[in-house]
């Protein structure tokens, strides 16, 4: 983790990226792996001079002028290569020991407090029956421990104590059940201590629910371009004309254009770079139905749903995710090529979509996706492939980034900001909730974050402006966008079958 950075009244706190420990260690483990390669290149050299010295002495032997100080030079040569190669192996491998150490203590420190927190959570739900049901007094204390508990999530802020709930959840309500229940989780935690996939199966699990009442059932993607003029003030053309900022608010206020294009909508970017190549932005807004969980509109809870297990897509009726059969179509009508750089940026739900396609083999083959911006998104638990760069905002009150039950990714390629705004955790909880998540609280926070002195978060600005074409931070680029909209066509219930002649008969109420 990096240091934290106050920016007029707003304090972002960094994991991941240039700036953290696990990457200076890599950059060093790397450094060691050339000086290993140096270290290869000298292995013959040392007794390659050494030959030399034995032949220069042995073919000059009986001579008047025996050059006893060239040979002299050259086993001392010899000998000085050897001890350099020697010496440049030993570093080599401790440089690679120190980034092994390293990670094996994180892994060691991570198991351990995992495993306090499930122990925790475990005596904290056995305590919370034993005093309810046999201690005097014990409802009131039971109430004293709720409102305890409730003040944590003011004091620590909703992402992070929502996040302790998903994950002590399961070994709370084990201690609370005692006996065969309690005894089986204890002996189970000591071969899964970190317990971390409750999140990730409780979106298994209420998928599997939808699906199995019909809630939810397959579809077709339909997918089309809607005309400019539906959208925008300039009604002719293909597209319209723009422009957008190198920086990390320009980026985010794509998504918020794509919530107010269209229902089910995004917006694709054509970039037109400074050198004369393409990029490609496409924008996905959050989620916009609810109920039905299962509508027309393809960012709904079952897109969601699809995004948080595209992992298992296999194991559902729905086999695909929606979302990114739209990506595909919008990128390929739009003209993207398979080498073209592509950026995916969403907000909320949007995020989760984005995150999900840039870890999915079978996308990642078709289009060359190199950046994901988000915000406000739970996207800690999807596999992002380790060559797309990813750029996180959080916020300590947003509860939603706590859906994926899980602390942000400490890695090279992937940047989790987190803001703590001034007012944070003033006023009802509704309005928290509602204040933490709003796109234009994200924009604010990527206004203060163009400020920042942080390593982590100037790298990904310079990797935004990379992706830009652009030298300098803030720098105008031109864009061209398009709007394509997806709508989930689900097939028409089957009409119930024509009664047998039996069947028919049977239904006939008899007399007495």
């Amino acid at each position: 983790m990096n240091a934290n950075d106050v920016c007029v009244g707003t304090m972002f706190t960094v994991i991941g990226g240039v700036g953290s420990t696990r990457y200076q260690l890599g950059v060093i483990a790397l450094a060691g792996s050339r000086i290993d390669a140096i270290s290869a290149d000298l292995d013959p050299v040392g007794p390659r001079a050494d030959f030399e010295a034995t032949w220069l002495e042995e073919g000059t032997m009986g001579l008047p002028d025996h050059p006893y100080a060239a040979v002299e030079r050259m086993r001392e040569a010899a000998k000085a290569c050897s001890t350099a190669r020697i010496g440049l192996k030993t570093l080599a491998d401790n440089t690679a020991t120190a980034a092994r150490r390293y990670d094996e203590a994180e892994e060691r420190n991570r198991l351990f407090l995992a495993r306090k927190n499930q122990l925790d959570a475990f005596r904290a739900g056995s305590h919370f029956t034993a005093q309810s049901w046999l201690l005097p007094g014990g409802p009131n204390n039971s109430v004293r421990d709720l409102g305890r508990w409730l003040d944590s999530f003011w004091t620590k802020g909703f992402r992070d104590a929502t996040e302790d709930s998903i994950n002590g959840g399961p070994a709370f309500l084990a201690g609370a059940a005692g006996g065969w229940p309690a005894l089986a989780y204890l002996l189970s935690l000591g071969r899964h201590p970190e317990r971390s996939d409750t999140a990730a199966a409780a979106a298994a699990g209420v998928r599997h629910m939808l699906d199995s009442t019909g809630v939810t059932r397959p579809g077709t993607v339909s997918v089309r371009r809607i005309p400019a003029g539906d959208w925008s003030a300039q009604p002719s053309g293909t597209g319209v004309r723009g422009t957008t900022r190198a920086t990390i608010e320009g980026i985010l206020e794509a998504p918020r254009d794509a919530y107010a294009v269209a229902p089910s909508a995004v917006i694709v970017d054509r970039i037109e770079r400074a050198d004369g190549t393409i990029a490609w932005r496409v924008a996905l807004p959050g989620t916009e139905v609810w109920d039905p969980p299962d509508s027309e509109n393809l960012f709904d809870l079952e897109g969601d749903l699809q995004a948080l297990t595209s992992a298992r897509r296999k194991e559902f009726m729905e086999k695909q995710v929606m979302v990114e059969e739209l990506l595909k179509a919008a990128l390929q009508d739009a003209g993207a090529k398979p080498g073209d750089p592509v950026m995916l940026t969403g907000h909320s739900g949007g995020g989760i979509h984005a995150a999900a396609a840039a870890a999915d083999p079978a996308f990642l083959a078709e289009f060359n996706v190199t950046m994901v911006v988000t915000a406000g998104a739970p996207i800690a638990r999807l596999p992002v492939d380790g060559r797309v760069g990813v750029l996180g905002l959080e916020n300590t009150y947003d509860i939603v980034t706590a859906a994926d039950g899980a602390a942000p990714p400490d890695r090279s390629n992937w940047v989790t900001v987190t803001s703590s705004r001034p007012g944070d955790g003033v006023g009802t909880m509704q309005d928290v909730i509602a204040r933490a998540h709003s796109l234009d609280g994200y924009l604010g926070d990527a206004r203060q974050a163009e400020h920042s002195a942080d390593p982590s978060i100037d790298g990904a600005r310079k990797s935004i402006r990379d992706f830009m074409g652009v030298a300098g931070p803030g720098q105008a680029v031109a864009f061209t966008r398009s709007v394509y909209q997806g709508r989930d066509v689900r097939p028409a219930k089957a009409p119930p079958a024509p009664a047998t002649g039996r069947e028919r008969r049977d239904a006939v109420p008899r007399g007495r």
